[in-house]
């Protein structure tokens, strides 16, 4: 675009709303990117986090309803069978708990449902029959029941499943805080940036400035300074935008115009002077 053709408004203009374009793509595209990355890691961290510590208790209840059931079956008491009772209880309300916090994200409730199921399976070849092992009287009989490869082997596979689903919980929440820490770095670039349009405006609003405006009327002023030294014939220039090249020319005019009169003046003085001695 031609800019020595458009009058100061138009270039005032033009750069404003060039600025205000790149700023407000710049303000858009970090809108963006916090609606999309940042905001959406940060509720998945808040989400994920405590996921991640009823995992670590749903852990510590299975384990804890595995040594309290071993504790029934050496000892008898009814404290540990108690015990044994409150940690399945509490072990299914986590279940029910990561369940309505893992309400919309299929991957991690498929997971989830596979820990229940591996509960349920250690329940069945475990805790079931050595319960009514020990409810028959049949101490020897709950403690090979407790003790067979298969009661282990479900133990065993529902820890893992429970492991498996705390730490692809960890995993995410990790990944999320990575997230959100990538963000920050992001944004101190994008600010950066920002910084640094924000100055190349500043600097290219003030050298515009002296070029549309400053050194036009500089020119204007030295050649009016001059046109007013004798004989008067230095013209003013038009130069700058089509404002000031207005006004160059109206002060042009006014310099022929006075000029014209001082000639007529002149001559009609030198007129007098000669016809001075006839009077």
């Amino acid at each position: 675009m031609d800019l020595t053709s458009l009058s100061l408004r138009r270039r005032l203009l033009f750069v404003l709303t060039a600025s205000t374009g790149l700023l407000v793509i710049i303000a858009l595209v970090i809108g963006v990117q916090y609606l999309v990355s940042y905001n959406g890691a940060r509720n998945l961290q808040a989400k994920l986090s405590p996921a991640a510590e009823l995992s670590d208790n749903l852990l510590l209840a299975q384990s804890s309803a595995s040594g309290d059931l071993s504790d029934y079956v050496l000892t008898g008491r009814e404290r540990a069978l108690v015990s044994y009772e409150t940690s399945i209880a509490e072990a299914n309300s986590l279940i029910r708990a990561l369940e309505a916090t893992f309400d919309g994200d299929p991957p991690l409730l498929g997971q989830l449902a596979g820990v229940r199921a591996a509960q349920e399976v250690w329940l069945n070849d475990d805790a079931t029959p050595t319960l009514d092992a020990m409810d028959e009287g049949r101490t020897a009989a709950a403690a090979r029941a407790t003790n067979k490869p298969k009661a282990w082997r479900s133990y065993d596979s529902m820890i893992a499943a429970t492991v498996d689903l705390r730490d692809e919980v960890e995993d995410q929440r990790n990944a999320a805080r990575a997230t959100v820490t990538a963000f920050g770095t992001q944004l101190g670039v994008w600010l950066f940036i920002l910084a640094l349009v924000v100055a190349l405006l500043v600097a290219y609003s003030s050298v515009s400035l002296d070029q549309w405006v400053i050194k036009p009327l500089r020119s204007i002023r030295r050649d009016l300074h001059r046109s007013v030294r004798v004989p008067h014939t230095h013209p003013v220039e038009t130069v700058g935008p089509p404002e000031l090249q207005a006004v160059a020319a109206d002060a042009e005019h006014l310099r022929r115009t006075l000029v014209a009169e001082i000639d007529e003046a002149t001559a009609a003085r030198d007129g007098l002077m000669q016809d001075a001695p006839l009077v």
